[in-house]
C-alpha cells in the first residue's frame, strides 16, 4: 500500500512539473515566432505535402504542413508517421525559430514529439480503395 502512494505522489509531483503546452493557431507562430521560440505547444489543423525522408546521415523523420485557417506551419516528426494529405491532426510539440533535420536548417518549424490523427482526409466517390 505504501509503495502505490509513494508511486502516485511522484507521478503527481512529475505531471505538475512538466511543462504546460501552449494552443497556438498557425498566425501566432507566424507573427511572433520569438516568443514561442522552444516553447511546448498544440496545434491542430490539416495535412499538407506529407513526405517520409531517410538522410544518408541520419534518422528518418516525416516533415508536413499544417494548416489551420490562419496560416501554415511546417511540422517534422521523428520516425514515419502513418498520414495522408488532408487529414486533421493534432501536433504537440517543441516550436523552433530555426531547427536542424536531415542536413537543412528550417526556419519557424514545429518538432513534434506526439501527432495524432483526428480524422483522416475525406476520399472523393470513386477513389479505388485497392490495386485492381
Amino acid at each position: 500500500m505504501r509503495y502505490a502512494s509513494a508511486l502516485g505522489l511522484a507521478l503527481g509531483v512529475l505531471l505538475g512539473c512538466a511543462p504546460r503546452p501552449t494552443v497556438v493557431t498557425a498566425r501566432d507562430l507566424i507573427e511572433a515566432p520569438a516568443p514561442h521560440d522552444g516553447a511546448h505547444i498544440v496545434l491542430v489543423g490539416q495535412v499538407q505535402d506529407p513526405r517520409s525522408r531517410t538522410p544518408p546521415t541520419g534518422n528518418s523523420y516525416t516533415s508536413f504542413v499544417v494548416v489551420d485557417g490562419s496560416g501554415r506551419i511546417p511540422v517534422v516528426a521523428w520516425g514515419t508517421q502513418e498520414m495522408g494529405s488532408g487529414d486533421l491532426v493534432e501536433v504537440r510539440g517543441v516550436f523552433h525559430t530555426a531547427m536542424r533535420a536531415g542536413g537543412e536548417t528550417l526556419p519557424d518549424t514545429v518538432e513534434a514529439a506526439f501527432v495524432r490523427r483526428l480524422r483522416a482526409a475525406v476520399q472523393p466517390p470513386g477513389t479505388p480503395v485497392g490495386p485492381p
